[in-house]
């Protein structure tokens, strides 16, 4: 123990240190006792995050003890030092008020040593060491096993109600398919010359309309995706089912005529435009599936 007394006719400040020599980072126990006679009323220096060198770890509260019949205020203070070096634990400045007197009195300093950890340069230097892998624990993982099974669970049994409970959607047809094929192009032809699209200079509408017409009587007819099909791909079909080269070269005037009027703003003579119509009524009237006029006349 490394003690440091202050006297006036009796004492009044003592400090003290556990040690004096330590290694980089340990800890250094500071103590303080002061003893006022029990009418005093004491002044204590400002202790913040260091004292000189040297780094404040911990501070205990200021405990009031009685020895020897007299009063003690006593306070533990933890220091440490991450320099090596010789340093000082300075000096404090204590004071004791009586009355209208104040009387002060300092601490003893102390030196304190301290050293660097030694190395021994003569062996290899090590490496670190590497990570250790902890035995399996079937425990440490099952509760990540229970919820991941939850949360799987929880996503089958909902989709099991979104499937069972999704309101089943009727698909909207474009037409009614009571209505024969050939019935419903030739009313969609008579609606559209009716309605004189490119004799009012909506050129592009009319091309359009007769095209989606044919092609939709096509796909009805024929069964195949007329609507969906390219010119050429659409005459491939057509010519698997008609034998007709007059009915095929009509069907390939519209559909090429309906393409460049769309996508290379051809502008048609009035001419043409009758024609195109005339076309598309051939074209649905000589391609009428010959049981459905059978059918008819039996009724």
């Amino acid at each position: 123990m490394y003690a440091g007394i202050s006297y006036s006719q009796h004492i009044k400040l003592q400090t003290s240190i556990d040690t004096n020599n330590i290694l980089i980072g340990d800890q250094i126990n500071y103590s303080i006792k002061l003893f006022p006679d029990n009418n005093e009323k004491t002044i204590l220096p400002l202790i913040n995050d260091s004292l000189g060198k040297f780094l404040v770890v911990s501070k205990s509260k200021i405990d009031t003890l009685i020895e020897n019949k007299k009063k003690v205020l006593s306070q533990k203070i933890i220091l440490t030092s991450f320099d090596s070096g010789l340093y000082i634990i300075p000096e404090l400045e204590f004071g004791f008020i009586s009355g209208t007197d104040t009387t002060f009195f300092k601490s003893n300093a102390f030196s304190v040593k301290i050293s660097s950890v030694p190395v021994d340069t003569s062996k290899p230097i090590k490496d670190i060491k590497p990570i250790m892998d902890l035995p399996f624990a079937f425990m440490d993982y099952l509760w990540y096993i229970i919820i991941g099974l939850t949360i799987i669970a929880l996503v089958f049994f909902g989709y099991y109600l979104l499937k069972k409970w999704k309101p089943k959607v009727k698909e909207e047809l474009p037409y009614d398919p009571k209505i024969p094929a050939h019935v419903k192009a030739l009313k969609d032809l008579n609606e559209l010359e009716r309605q004189k699209l490119w004799q009012k200079g909506y050129i592009k509408e009319y091309y359009s309309r007769l095209s989606d017409i044919i092609r939709l009587y096509l796909e009805r007819r024929f069964a195949f995706l007329a609507m969906e099909s390219t010119t050429n791909e659409i005459l491939s079909y057509f010519t698997q089912f008609i034998s007709s080269s007059e009915i095929t070269k009509q069907l390939k005037i519209l559909l090429e005529q309906s393409d460049l009027v769309k996508f290379a703003k051809l502008i048609p003579s009035p001419e043409e435009n009758s024609n195109m119509l005339d076309y598309a009524r051939n074209i649905v009237q000589s391609t009428v599936p010959i049981e459905n006029d059978d059918n008819k006349d039996a009724k």
